[in-house]
């Protein structure tokens, strides 16, 4: 069982991901993150995962529901 399975996830959304991780005037371009083609894996209402679709999407289990919403930003 991948670590992604054991969290059981209820569905996932596929997407350009733009997150903050400090004050963007305080550090600039490192306080952003972005991926072009990521997704985000919800388990019990909350984001359990968060990276490259690929990745996330190719270890969910069969049957999970992926939402696309490609190309636009989640």
């Amino acid at each position: 069982m991948s670590a992604i399975e054991a969290l059981r996830p209820e569905k996932a959304i596929r997407g350009r991901l733009l997150w903050f991780i400090d004050d963007p005037e305080a550090s600039g371009e490192k306080a952003v993150r972005y991926i072009e083609d990521g997704a985000l894996v919800l388990a019990n209402g909350h984001v359990a995962a968060v990276g490259d679709a690929a990745t996330l999407l190719r270890a969910l289990p069969a049957g999970t529901p992926v939402a696309d919403c490609r190309p636009d930003l989640v």
